[in-house]
């Protein structure tokens, strides 16, 4: 493209300002603060800092040591963007938290703004309707303040109907990551790029996200004309999964279980929380009244679909005009059906990650699908709300957990000493702060995570073990330890080091 024709796209600049206008507070007061400590809101607290500590891992060895189960290999996990970010940290001399929560946003939101608006561009060859369609990608959220109508609740959130897809692609890197790359691989087919060689680039999308991988790899193989790609997408992916990620499978990983979103949906106290629904599934069940399950379900699903998708789903109406849009549109059918037909094992709820897909891309066909600029600029308007509660809920948050200075300095410390399983005082134990920090592996870190990882830590006693201890992570008040030496306290921490 000529320098001409770049500056024939300047509405992008506009775009570009407001995507970091109102995605920039999710990331600007937190990470590590000029003071010396840490701030964190939201999923921030155990989500971003679990990716941190899992950058330091990477850091020395690939595939990386768990930094929640010391001397234990994290596998089946899509840990291809921490990857990245960790070399760029090690090779670069940059800070990972400097890296996570400053440049790692920086790169991947330009870059997915950037790919939705040359996508919708390549579609439509409308540089207005690729603006307006690029501004309701990146900045759309739900119909979620229309629940307080539907049913009776003081108060409701994005996350409502359980998809709050903007948030998620802010605080999820390996989401994040994977629209970047899907959205390359749409372009690389638009240019003329060999089926097989798209395949072969898409299978490594298994070790960015699985979900990703598994709806892009099935859409492909249901159009005619990418169906060589889904084919070796299918069996790079594996390849890769078994190889690099030492992916095994000790079960099914996903389980029949028909509308448990939906039901969920009702029962959920931070959900709709509407337990007259559930309380006339149970009457109809036990009179036996089938049809009256069906229309009760039936009315749950278009209540979910509604506030998710709501206008969005005009982008199934029509026929495709082009086999680009056509394994769009199926990506985004399969990323809804999947998770109301099954949930994942061990962590069930997972399987909604499928559907934050639909929700990107259902957003890119709107803009192909709505020739009119006013009506696209009103779908866009309607779902606007949700980004402006988020953004707001970041930049103003009604807590914060806060990261003492002192106990940074000690993490700090041992990141000086030689590589060792380090015990955590129960009190340092509620996230992966000190390994994230330090670089050295828990000896039984974050339990919420390891739990959503499906790992088993029960061998794990509450005491620590040797020799599978090097460092005791511990209270100002704790008294020394039998076995160990003090090389570090302050105030808030001492720690121990085996003699």
């Amino acid at each position: 493209m000529t320098l001409r024709g770049l500056l024939g796209h300047w509405p992008l600049g506009i775009v570009l300002l407001l995507v970091f206008s109102f995605s920039w507070p999710v990331f600007d007061q937190y990470g590590l603060r000029p003071d010396g400590s840490i701030r964190l809101f939201g999923a921030h607290y155990t989500d971003s800092i679990n990716n941190i500590a899992l950058i330091q891992s990477l850091k020395r060895s690939v595939p990386p040591e768990n930094p929640n189960l010391s001397g234990t290999y994290l596998t089946n996990y899509h840990y291809f963007i921490n990857l990245i970010l960790a070399w760029i940290s090690k090779y670069l001399n940059l800070d990972a938290f400097f890296v996570y929560f400053r440049l790692a946003p920086a790169i991947l939101i330009s870059g997915l703004t950037l790919l939705t608006y040359f996508t919708i561009f390549q579609l439509t060859t409308s540089r207005f309707r690729a603006t307006l369609g690029t501004l309701l990608g990146m900045l759309s959220s739900n119909l979620y303040y229309t629940s307080s109508y539907l049913y009776p609740r003081l108060f409701s959130t994005p996350s409502v109907a359980w998809i709050d897809e903007f948030s998620t692609r802010l605080v999820n890197f390996q989401y994040l990551s994977s629209l970047v790359i899907i959205l390359v691989l749409i372009l690389l087919f638009s240019r003329g790029v060999k089926p097989w060689l798209v395949g072969l680039a898409s299978g490594f999308l298994v070790g960015f996200k699985i979900y990703g991988w598994i709806a892009f790899t099935l859409a492909c193989l249901t159009v005619r004309k990418f169906r060589l790609t889904g084919v070796i997408s299918l069996l790079v992916g594996i390849l890769v999964g078994f190889l690099a990620l030492g992916s095994s499978l000790n079960g099914p990983p996903f389980v029949f279980n028909p509308f448990w979103f939906i039901k969920t949906m009702y029962e959920s106290p931070d959900r709709l929380n509407y337990p007259t629904w559930e309380l006339a599934r149970q009457t109809l069940l036990s009179t036996r009244s089938y049809v009256g399950i069906i229309k009760l379900y039936l009315i749950g699903l278009a209540v979910y679909l509604f506030i998710n998708f709501g206008p969005r789903l005009i982008a199934f109406f029509g026929r495709s005009i082009n086999p680009t849009e056509s394994l769009l549109r199926r990506l985004s059918l399969i990323s809804i059906f999947i998770p109301l037909l099954f949930i994942q094992s061990g962590a069930v709820w997972n399987s909604i990650q499928f559907s934050y897909y639909s929700v990107f891309f259902l957003s890119i066909l709107t803009a192909v699908r709505i020739k009119n600029p006013l009506a696209l600029a009103s779908v866009w308007i309607v779902l606007l709300p949700g980004v402006v509660y988020t953004s707001s809920l970041y930049a103003h948050p009604p807590y914060t957990a806060q990261i003492d200075k002192k106990i940074v300095e000690a993490a700090q410390f041992l990141s000086t000493q030689p590589a060792g399983s380090v015990y955590l005082d129960s009190k340092y134990a509620g996230n992966a702060t000190v390994s994230a920090i330090s670089g050295h592996s828990a000896y039984l870190g974050d339990r919420s995570v390891l739990s959503s990882y499906g790992i088993d830590f029960s061998t794990r006693k509450n005491q620590p073990v040797f020799p599978e201890v090097s460092y005791l992570f511990l209270d100002s008040q704790s008294s020394p330890a039998p076995g160990f030496e003090i090389i570090y306290s302050n105030f808030q921490v001492k720690l121990f080091r085996v003699k």
